[in-house]
């Protein structure tokens, strides 16, 4: 999806810009289109986790589990680990 932008020093920070696309169908209630964007700033804490912050603009979540009808604009933590 989003491709980070590593930024000095040492490639410890990134930037990462995300637009979004939703196309739902609901029967009965023709198709429905949400779309946003959202920008985050992270750092790489150690080599295999990493800890970032950012603002969601759009008004809807990628979490396919969620409320689709509850606004999930503003800022937003993420936790990343990778093995």
């Amino acid at each position: 999806m989003d491709q980070p932008y590593q930024l000095p020093p040492h490639g410890k920070l990134d930037a990462g810009v995300e637009y979004r696309f939703l196309r739902m169908f609901i029967e009965g209630q023709g198709g429905q289109l949400k779309h946003g964007a959202l920008v985050e700033v992270g750092y790489w804490v150690a080599s295999v986790v990493r800890l970032g912050v950012g603002y969601n603009f759009s008004r809807f979540t990628d979490n396919e589990f969620a409320d689709q009808d509850r606004d999930a604009s503003g800022v937003f933590f993420r936790a990343v680990g990778k093995y």
